[in-house]
């Protein structure tokens, strides 16, 4: 699902600026404005061109400027886990893992570019009459904004060996407390 930031504000605002549990995962890609991110009681300012990523089973508050405009992508764990490998990817991410970085990547303009030709796509097909293989191609979409995303996060924390080390432990830790 895609909602843009401001009907979000609108139709929900009692939720989202009151402590909630998040049940499903979720970009919010800002175009232009700024606001805060409250997860699990840490506060995280972002302004334009920013991207944050959050992941269910946190506690959030957000708090946006009047003038924000911007995406929300909202997918749920069945949504992505298409196949059993799918799982390990996701899980080793970067971008979901609130435990060692930040939820907040800032965006070059080449990078913005790209994603938001994507979420373009992503918007185009989702109001496309023709279902032949929507599914599909929504959840290929879906898959290269998130591989560009964790990409570009990895180039900013200078964290290319993601999985190596400590963090193969956190994540095996947190695959048995799920399971």
């Amino acid at each position: 699902m895609v909602i843009e930031l401001d009907e979000l504000l609108h139709v929900h605002l009692e939720t989202i600026t009151n402590p909630h549990l998040i049940r499903y995962y979720q970009l919010l890609f800002i175009i232009e404005g700024s606001g805060n991110l409250w997860i699990d009681s840490n506060k995280y300012s972002f302004q334009n061109k920013d991207m944050l990523a959050v992941s269910k089973g946190l506690i959030q508050i957000m708090e946006f400027s009047k003038n924000i405009k911007g995406f929300a992508i909202l997918f749920s764990e069945e949504y992505i886990y298409k196949h059993p490998r799918d799982i390990g990817w996701v899980n080793n991410l970067l971008l979901f893992d609130h435990a060692t970085a930040s939820p907040i990547i800032k965006l070059q303009d080449i990078e913005y570019l790209e994603l938001l030709i994507i979420l373009s796509k992503v918007r185009a097909e989702i109001s496309s009459e023709n279902s032949f293989v929507k599914d599909e191609i929504l959840f290929s979409l879906l898959k290269t904004f998130l591989l560009i995303t964790e990409r570009v996060k990895r180039a900013v924390s200078g964290n290319d060996n993601h999985y190596e080390g400590e963090w193969h432990y956190l994540n095996k830790f947190k695959e048995s407390l799920e399971a």
